[in-house]
């Protein structure tokens, strides 16, 4: 049984999504060659670009939306292909070679190490014109956060390789770094338009902020992605990981319910610590971060609704937009959730468990 997942914040998309995920979608096409109808409706449906469009809704800056969102495509799409060649999750040598790749292109200096896939070709080139645009600072910490999420994605892929699960706290620390929230939050203030400074960025409050956001959307994320990884073998979840930290002796349910829990007790420490900062003097005279704090909680939400919609989480046809609770069953190809018949006998609170 699947609760529903409420998030205290409204869920609000960018003024011009469809507009950009239609120009995100032409522009992989003329890249990627689509063997099946099937998989081109996966692509379109899975709305890569609304990460972005959902989590930073007032940017007024388009043409950084739209690298924004080829950065999401790239990446996402480079993981999709990790995980059903079973080649590069694996290959930790591979993705060193990747990492070498990007490192180098980052920093603007020559590589011997392309792996020469459309999807790396494509990648570097959108990271070439992010080198371009944003400024020396801000471009600084993209290039230390993107590298350091590309570092712990090779981790990631040595414990896969040998099926290690990690202890709680060891994942819910990693997941920190394999999520990369601390470049997405770069790239949030690159689309809008603004540059936080690194005594603010340094602020016990802004630090405790960042983990819980980073908590509620690398958690929820594991939660509407286990059903396919499941499937795939991989056990690289936060779902997996509470069920084997009880040693495993508790049914399934257990680890739904605590998971859920958790990511609920992380919106309520991203309520109480965006509130203390907004009573206290943390933002004066820091029209940026004021800008920024205004939109940070557009994250949690449209996070949690990308997830809920996107066809990458649950086939393709398939959402979860208009049914958020009830038994789910555990299809290899989709999510399919079914009202229970005894519904009205079921708790709505985890609390009620």
């Amino acid at each position: 049984y699947l609760p529903e997942l409420h998030c205290c914040f409204p869920a609000k998309s960018h003024p011009d999504h469809n507009g950009i995920r239609e120009e995100i979608f032409e522009w992989v096409s003329r890249w990627k060659k689509f063997e099946t109808e099937q998989e081109r409706e996966f692509v379109l449906q899975s709305d890569l670009p609304g990460i972005f469009c959902w989590t930073v809704p007032y940017s007024a800056h388009r043409e950084r939306m739209l690298l924004a969102s080829k950065l999401a495509t790239c990446l996402c799409m480079f993981d999709d292909q990790s995980d059903q060649t079973k080649h590069l999750a694996a290959d930790a040598n591979t993705l060193g070679k990747v990492t070498l790749h990007i490192s180098a292109v980052m920093e603007g200096r020559d590589s011997d190490q392309d792996p020469g896939t459309p999807i790396i070709k494509e990648l570097s080139s959108v990271l070439r014109q992010l080198r371009a645009d944003m400024s020396p600072g801000i471009y600084q910490r993209h290039v230390d956060t993107f590298i350091s999420g590309l570092l712990s994605f090779e981790t990631q892929a040595q414990r896969r390789k040998i099926n290690v699960v990690p202890d709680l706290p060891t994942y819910i620390s990693d997941r920190r770094d394999t999520f990369s929230f601390n470049n997405m939050q770069v790239i949030i203030e690159y689309c809008l338009g603004v540059e936080l400074d690194e005594e603010t960025l340094q602020m016990e409050c802004i630090q405790e902020l960042h983990k819980a956001a980073s908590d509620y959307m690398a958690w929820t994320n594991d939660l509407f992605s286990f059903r396919s990884e499941y499937f795939q073998g991989d056990m690289q979840n936060l779902l997996a990981v509470v069920h084997f930290d009880s040693g495993g002796q508790l049914d399934f349910q257990y680890a739904v319910n605590k998971t859920c829990e958790m990511i609920q007790s992380r919106e309520r420490d991203f309520v109480r610590i965006i509130h203390d900062i907004s009573v206290s003097d943390v933002a004066a005279g820091k029209p940026d971060l004021r800008l920024y704090l205004l939109n940070l909680p557009y994250a949690l939400s449209g996070h949690l609704h990308w997830l809920c919609s996107s066809a990458r989480f649950h086939g393709v046809g398939h959402s979860m937009r208009e049914l958020r609770r009830g038994i789910l069953v555990m299809d290899p190809e989709k999510t399919v959730i079914l009202p229970s018949l005894q519904d009205s006998f079921l708790p709505s609170r985890l609390s009620e468990y």
